[in-house]
Order: structure tokens, then C-alpha cells, then sequence
């Protein structure tokens, strides 16, 4: 790229920023290069956010690096109006930049990551410590999006345990199963579409009277169910006993 008073302008906005951070430093750095590998170097726009990120990075220490962390920064007071757009605009395109390298979840992984903290603000006590400890194990080996729907059947599970706590092992799991367990209309299509009927399918139209209908997770779904219930108990034996000792 031909040297320009812009691109030496925007170097030197570099060169002579001091980040407060090593993370604040991977912020402009990796700003800056994806700016200047698109051409845009040249428009005074651009410099303008560069030099507001620089302002960002020498005020701010980033111990880590994370979506909130990025956004707070278009959130601090007695920001001007023209400063917090900027920000914002920055919080954008870093969050973007950093996503799309996989160094801070997708969207859809931050949709999944946010129900299963619902979820767990919502198990109920002692349970709650339990469900973490799974959560934290499973991870490691597991996507947020299998979790999410994982950890929302065992809250269901923790809800049952409350009301029986002295119940035995099957009593709890066929209680759990009926309270999960329901009848649909027998069509093809997803389930979701007999959620808010479950004699009607909003999608095909079909109507239980007419087809019919079936259990709901069906008996392979409920087979795995029954074998991750086992499992969980299982570990949250385990996690006690280990508690204890």
C-alpha cells in the first residue's frame, strides 16, 4: 500500500499509544490491522475511531478479554454524544473481529450461553450447586447449545428433588418424565409447532382427532433422557460424597 499523510498519520496514532493492558494493546493492534488490510486507512473516519480507540485503551484496563468488557466502554460517564457513537461503533467491530477468529463466541453461542444462565438462576437451592458443577464439567467436552437444552431438563429434574427429597432414584425419574412427558398430534413435523397446541400443529395443520398422536420427547428422546438422569444423579452423588469428605 502507497505511503499517504493518512496511513502515516494513522501509524503514528499507533506507534505512540501506551495501552494499559496487553489485552488493550490485542485491541488496537488487531484493530488497526484489519482497518489498514481493508483499505481504510485513508478516510479521516477512520483515523478518528483509531485515535478514539487509543484514547480507550490508554484509559481502560482490560484484565480480560470479553463481550461486556467491550461494550462498557461506549457505557462510561460524561462520555459526549460523538465519543460514546464512536465507541459503540468500535464495541461493534472488535466484538465482530473477535468472533469471527472464534476468541469470543458467536451470537448464537452467546443466545445459548445467556439461556443456560437463566437456568441456572432459576434451579432451585440446594440444587442450584449441583447444576454448576455439571455445567462447569460438561463444558469442557460439550457445545453451549447441547447444554443449554441439557441443562434445562435437569433443572426440571432439580425441581422434582426438591418436592420429594427422601423419594428413591425411579420415583424421582418417573415423576420427572411425567411431568416432561406429553401427547401431540402425530404429524411429521417439528415439534415446535404443537408447543402452544398440542392437538394441533401450527405448520401442516394436521389435528390430533384426525392422526392421531404420539409422546412427546418421543421414545428415543426419552431413552437418552432416562440415561442422562442416571448419569446426573449419579455425579451429584458423587459431588456430596466428595463435598463431605
Amino acid at each position: 500500500m502507497t505511503n499517504t499523510p493518512g496511513l502515516t498519520l494513522a501509524a503514528s496514532t499507533v506507534d505512540g499509544c501506551r495501552p494499559r493492558s496487553d489485552v488493550g494493546a490485542l485491541l488496537l493492534s488487531r484493530y488497526y490491522e484489519a482497518v489498514r488490510a481493508a483499505g481504510r486507512l485513508t478516510l479521516s473516519r477512520e483515523r478518528s475511531l483509531l485515535y478514539e480507540l487509543c484514547r480507550v485503551v490508554e484509559e481502560t484496563d482490560f484484565p480480560f478479554l470479553t463481550i461486556a468488557a467491550l461494550h462498557a466502554t461506549a457505557d462510561a460517564p460524561n462520555l459526549r454524544p460523538g465519543a460514546r457513537g464512536r465507541r459503540g461503533m468500535l464495541a461493534r467491530r472488535l466484538l465482530a473481529l473477535f468472533q469471527a477468529s472464534g476468541e469470543l463466541p458467536s451470537p448464537k453461542e452467546m443466545q445459548s450461553l445467556n439461556a443456560i444462565a437463566r437456568q441456572l438462576a432459576a434451579a432451585p437451592e440446594p440444587g442450584r450447586r449441583f447444576l454448576h458443577a455439571w455445567e462447569s464439567l460438561r463444558a469442557e467436552r460439550v457445545g453451549a447449545y447441547e447444554r443449554r437444552h441439557e441443562l434445562r431438563r435437569l433443572r426440571e429434574l432439580e425441581e422434582v428433588l426438591a418436592a420429594y427429597p427422601a423419594a428413591r432414584t425411579e420415583f424421582v425419574i418417573d415423576e420427572w418424565f411425567r411431568r416432561l412427558v406429553r401427547r401431540v398430534v402425530a404429524c411429521q413435523c417439528h415439534p415446535v409447532t404443537r408447543a402452544r397446541d398440542a392437538d394441533r400443529c401450527f405448520s401442516c395443520g394436521a389435528h390430533a382427532a384426525d392422526v392421531g398422536t404420539r409422546p412427546s420427547p418421543g421414545n428415543d428422546k426419552q431413552r437418552e433422557l432416562r440415561s442422562l438422569a442416571h448419569r446426573y444423579l449419579r455425579f451429584r452423588l458423587d459431588f456430596e460424597l466428595t463435598a463431605v469428605a
